[in-house]
Parts: structure tokens; sequence; C-alpha cells
């Protein structure tokens, strides 16, 4: 009966997923069409930053001057020589959905799933954008790099953080070629688990956050998730509530967060931002999801993980609680 209730799911929901993709590539050509009748005589334009909405307005000024409202401002011309580059950043000059600098709204809606390479190279990120990111990478997401290409972002979270994985999918949209978020099926422990993952562009935009969590490890020859000393600087309210919309579990009154892929030095650099920036008293303790006979069976390793007492949360409780998704409020309660 499990097994049938499992395998209708996920039918369903490849239903939903294709379903989602025929519409959006719908809407897609509908747009096109559109941008094919107007004057073909418009200037690609490069988008340096979506951060900076006064200064792309003031360039903007002197292109499309004698078009109506309906024009996309960022719309472009054809590209002779590459017809690819014929790229529209479907940003429209009275769209009231276009905010300052550092809003915290970034929709996948208005990219194509082709982006040219002078463009994603001019990505840049909001500071409210790049919390996320940090945050989410202190949970459950991390990054890939090859050689010398520019890396992106993974995302992967349970069926029960849906609603999260949308969220962080619809903030953090403009990093993606606008590929929704795919089912994940695997089994681990005789179990079978499912999740939702989404993997962002590779954007030169990213260097510094990958270089912020990995470094060389000689041992494992690769790079591994090691903190660098500089998150203190980049660490705020934002981050640590994505970090324990993540990874952070209700455990007494107090709460406890996963650092289960972080080395010792990692941990402590965690704690000891944690007791300077919210004047806690957070502590490290070793926890094991197996039992204790079958941990020296397998000559395995108990991991650390960081404790937050009651009195801690709720110091903390009025700096994060805005940042939180209602879903995961009760982590704070």
């Amino acid at each position: 009966m499990r097994h049938t209730i499992i395998e209708n799911f996920e039918c369903m929901y490849s239903i939903f997923v294709f379903l989602w993709i025929i519409l959006d590539f719908m809407f897609m050509l509908n747009n096109y069409s559109i941008d094919r009748s107007s004057k073909k005589n418009d200037e690609l334009k490069l988008i340096k930053s979506v951060t900076n909405f006064e200064d792309m307005m003031e360039k903007d000024l002197n292109i499309n001057n004698n078009e109506s409202n309906k024009t996309p401002a960022f719309g472009g011309g054809k590209n002779k020589k590459n017809k690819k580059s014929n790229y529209k950043f479907k940003l429209r000059s009275d769209s009231k959905e276009l905010l300052p600098f550092n809003i915290n709204y970034n929709k996948g809606k208005y990219t194509d799933q082709f982006m040219s390479k002078e463009l994603k190279d001019n990505m840049t990120l909001t500071n409210f954008n790049k919390s996320i990111l940090m945050g989410s990478l202190l949970s459950d997401s991390h990054m890939e790099k090859n050689r010398n290409w520019n890396p992106r972002m993974r995302f992967e979270h349970s069926m029960k953080s849906m609603d999260y994985m949308f969220y962080i999918y619809n903030h953090l949209g403009m990093l993606t070629s606008g590929i929704k978020p795919l089912l994940m099926k695997r089994k681990l422990r005789n179990k079978i688990f499912y999740s939702l993952s989404f993997r962002s562009r590779q954007l030169k935009c990213l260097n510094f956050l990958y270089d912020l969590f990995y470094k060389w490890d000689d041992k494992s020859n690769k790079y591994m998730k090691t903190l660098d000393i500089k998150l203190f600087n980049e660490f705020d309210d934002i981050v640590f509530a994505h970090w324990i919309m993540g990874d952070g579990y209700k455990y007494g009154n107090g709460m406890r967060i996963c650092t289960d892929s972080f080395d010792y030095k990692s941990i402590m650099l965690l704690i000891n931002m944690l007791m300077i920036k919210y004047d806690m008293s957070p502590k490290m303790i070793y926890h094991s999801s197996y039992k204790m006979s079958y941990m020296e069976k397998k000559n395995l390793s108990l991991k650390p993980r960081i404790s937050i007492s009651s009195s801690d949360l709720k110091k903390m409780k009025g700096r994060l609680e805005p940042h939180f998704m209602s879903h995961f409020l009760y982590k704070m309660q």
C-alpha cells in the first residue's frame, strides 16, 4: 500500500512539473513573437548589476526613447553574428517590480534559458541574496566547480521542506536557467528518501562564496567545505535565519544546529561568531543518528553539533523571526 502511494505521488509530481514546463515554454514563445515585431536596431544591454536601480535607469535614458510603455527596457535586437545572443532581459522601465538596491525580491520569471557569457560575467549579487546563499551553504547546499570554470550552486532539500525550496527558488531564480526544482530519489540505510533539487548557472559572482566556503585539502586531494575567517564580516541575521531553517531543530526548550559537514576548526569559528555577534553561549556537543553498538561495530565517529540554550534562543528570537518562513517559526518557540 505504501509503495503504491509513493508511486502515485511520483506520477502526480512528474505531471505537475511537465505542465509547468509547457506553460513556461508557451509564455516564452509569446514574448518572443512580441519582441520580433519591435525595432530591430535596439541595443543589447549589458546589465552590470541588478542591485543598482538608479545607475541602470540613468544609462538607459538614451535607449528606446520612442518605444511604447510595453517595450522591455532591456530588450535587445538581433545580433547578426550570433543569433543566440538575442537574449531578452525582460525588465520594463515602467515596471513597479524593479525595486531599489538590496530589496529581497529576485524572481526568475525575468530570465530566458539562454544567457550570453557577457551577461553572466556582469551579474552581481544583492546583499539579501548573498545572505540567503551563505545561509544555505551553511546547511544543505553545496557548490560545484570544474577546473577553470566558474562555480555553481546546488540546492537540495527533503520533501518536508518543499515550501522552503520554492521560496529559495523564487528569490534566487535569476541565478538559474529557468529549470524548475526536480524530484530526486535516493536509497539510504535500506530506506527511500525523496528530495527537491535545482542548480544555479555557472557565474563569476559566485567565486567570492566559493573562496569563502571551500579550501584545498591535501589529504583528500580535493576542495572541501572549510570556512574562512572572512565569513565573520558577512554573517548577519538573514544568514543565521536561513542556516537555522535549513539545519536547525528543536531540542527540549532549546535548539541544535547540524554541523556534520564541517571540521572542528570551522565549527569553533561558527561558535565564536555567535558569541560575539549575538552575546550567546553556544556549546559543541557530539551526536549520533545510530546506536552506539552500531557505531562501534562500523568504527564510526560521533558528529559534532552546536547546542543553543533556551535563554539564548529568547535573545535572538526578535532579530531572526522577521526573516523566517511561517512554516519554520516553531523552531524559535
